[in-house]
């Protein structure tokens, strides 16, 4: 496995960076992980698509979050995206709707739409989740029931100014409401 992190100010500067890159090995699976803390669709968006246009295939997933917290970056970053590239594993994601008040049952859907055209269990699944919308204790509950053994991971998605505005995004999808979750299979 590569990790590679960038801070991301603006979408020329992504573009660059990403140029520079090497190409990533034929058979390796590229996950593209996004934080920001700008509250603007568009911004995801556009970052998914310039990571498509250099990384074709990859699996791209981000929320917006109150803030960046990386003292290694200027106080003025409001974008990091860390690039995972496995060689010996696989990601798959999935973004899902979730209402209030049906949290269990989400998550319950959630792990068998996982487990579905999979021999074995994932051997963790990253979550992000909105905490000031939905009942995570039963949305986690729901997730573990379908894998009681698998480590679950992740952290809250919602606006610095306004907590209760979300947003979540996998290869261009978003919503506003709901559960995002890449699970990572093989070594």
């Amino acid at each position: 496995m590569e990790h590679q992190v960038f801070n991301i100010q603006a979408l020329n500067g992504l573009r660059e960076s990403l140029r520079q890159q090497p190409a990533p090995p034929p058979d390796a699976c590229s996950v593209m992980l996004i934080y920001t803390s700008l509250n603007d669709p568009g911004w995801l968006a556009g970052i998914c698509q310039v990571v498509q246009e250099y990384l074709p295939g990859a699996l791209i997933a981000g929320c917006n979050c109150p803030s960046v917290i990386d003292s290694s970056y200027p106080s003025d970053a409001h974008t990091i995206a860390s690039l995972l590239t496995l060689t010996s594993s696989s990601a798959e994601g999935h973004l899902i709707a979730v209402k209030p008040g049906e949290e269990y049952s989400s998550g319950s859907h959630l792990a068998r739409t996982i487990n579905d055209g999979h021999e074995q269990d994932p051997k963790g699944i990253l979550l992000l989740l909105p905490p000031t919308l939905l009942d995570c204790h039963s949305l986690l509950k729901g997730v573990s029931s379908g894998f009681p053994l698998t480590p679950l991971f992740g952290g809250g998605a919602g606006d610095g100014d306004n907590i209760f505005r979300v947003q979540l995004m996998l290869n261009g999808q978003s919503e506003d409401c709901g559960l995002l979750a890449i699970a990572f299979y093989g070594e």
